[in-house]
């Protein structure tokens, strides 16, 4: 894990920390046991998925006992079932007590994430289409959400509105058209450059360097059109039928820009998104297209279920 992910993870453990116990503390667990009393536990898979936020765990009882151990601890990706002993941890009995419900929370939620990322790529398996996240995430919590996409096998569309232009429908709208709205970004590009290196904050690993790309959203093959003719990056097919999905990328292969000896030319990366599920995934993935963007794998994964047991 890198540097700056380590940060993020530091940073909202603290923030959930402060949350639950308010500054003051577990005003149970204080007057119930000692605080120098020691203690071991475990947590459970209660399901079968794809474990992920293990160091999120940690980091929560290290800011709660630094001298806490992990005798067992399992890797983010690993493949657990019901009864998965994921980590095994011995520390302060206070500390075990006050962490537990935060230190689940994460779990829980990135687990999840990576879970049903996981059902998705394998139901695009061998057809070489990507599945994506989106910015549907929750506040604060982003660059953990996308780790986990990551875990369970995703890729990571856009992290913010730093990174990639994409032209939506309020931006044609204001711009006065596609073209219009094309055209501006790729003026602001040139004076930018081309790479993440001039943005500050791309000290993640997975932004640094990443070319930045021009993409646009289109509702039919009209938009389509014009979209080629301005020489996108990338095209984002939004809530379209499968019938106008099989058309559409039809028709941009057959109409790339330029030729494949004119300096414009380039492939156009095709990408769907809008009304997206799992069932769905099989049948688009088929139609031809590069890539599939779901917001649901962060907005409405389900938690995975885990237990910690005191011994």
């Amino acid at each position: 894990m890198d540097e700056f992910l380590h940060r993020i993870i530091t940073d909202r453990v603290g923030m959930a920390l402060e949350e639950d116990l308010g500054g003051y503390g577990d005003v149970t667990t204080n007057a119930i046991k000692p605080i120098t009393q020691m203690a071991a536990a475990k947590i459970i898979s209660k399901g079968e998925g794809i474990l992920c936020g293990i160091d999120c765990v940690r980091e929560v009882f290290y800011q709660l006992d630094p001298n806490i151990e992990f005798p067992i601890i399992r890797d983010d990706g690993q493949k657990i079932r019901q009864g998965t002993v994921v980590l095994e941890v011995k520390g302060n009995y206070t500390a075990l007590l006050k962490g537990e419900r935060t230190a689940l929370n994460f779990l829980a939620h990135l687990s999840g994430i990576a879970t049903m990322t996981h059902k998705a790529v394998s139901a695009v398996k061998g057809t070489g289409v990507e599945i994506l996240d989106t910015r549907k995430t929750t506040p604060g919590l982003r660059w953990l959400e996308k780790y986990a996409v990551r875990v369970g096998g995703g890729k990571n569309h856009r992290f913010g509105l730093f990174d990639q232009f994409l032209i939506k429908e309020n931006h044609i709208q204001a711009a006065g058209g596609i073209t219009k709205a094309v055209q501006a970004a790729q003026k602001h590009l040139e004076k930018v450059g081309k790479t993440m290196t001039w943005i500050p904050q791309s000290a993640h690993a997975e932004v640094l360097g990443r070319p930045v790309i021009i993409e646009v959203e289109v509702r039919n093959l009209e938009e389509v059109r014009e979209a080629l003719e301005c020489g996108v990056d990338c095209m984002l097919l939004d809530n379209m039928s499968n019938q106008e999905i099989r058309k559409a990328v039809k028709f941009i292969k057959n109409c790339q820009v330029g030729t494949p000896d004119s300096t414009n030319h380039k492939k156009v990366r095709v990408e769907i998104s809008g009304g997206v599920t799992l069932e769905r995934l099989p049948e688009l993935a088929k139609l031809g297209v590069d890539a599939i963007s779901m917001g649901s794998l962060t907005h409405s994964a389900p938690a995975h279920d885990f237990s910690l047991l005191l011994e």
